[in-house]
């Protein structure tokens, strides 16, 4: 589960750096530079990220078990909440990151 944590802390760091432009970044790379660190903490790998228009992206991650609130009905989990396996938050430019609490 702590795994897991620090996934979930390096995706919010990659969604608050995304949200700081005016754009969307055409892949992670372009955000490799600033302090968010982009790779997955037990893989090393990059994490998925797929603009899909100009303000709407996924970004993908693979948890090695489901968060604690994941079985909780949607709008009763956080924003962050996620199940075993690869998953992929849809996220919007124009909504604010700190929603997802």
């Amino acid at each position: 589960m702590a795994i897991d944590r620090a996934r979930v802390d390096r995706l919010r760091a990659i969604v608050q750096e995304i949200h700081n432009r005016t754009a969307l970044p055409a892949s992670l790379e372009d955000i490799k530079l600033s302090y968010v660190r982009i790779t997955d903490p037990e893989t090393d790998a990059v994490f998925e990220y797929h603009p899909i228009d100009p303000t709407h992206y996924q970004l993908c991650a693979v948890f090695n078990s489901e968060s604690e609130d994941w079985q909780q009905k949607p709008n009763g989990r956080s924003g962050w909440a996620h199940p075993a396996g690869r998953y992929c938050y849809s996220l919007d430019l124009k909504t604010d990151p700190w929603r997802m609490q």
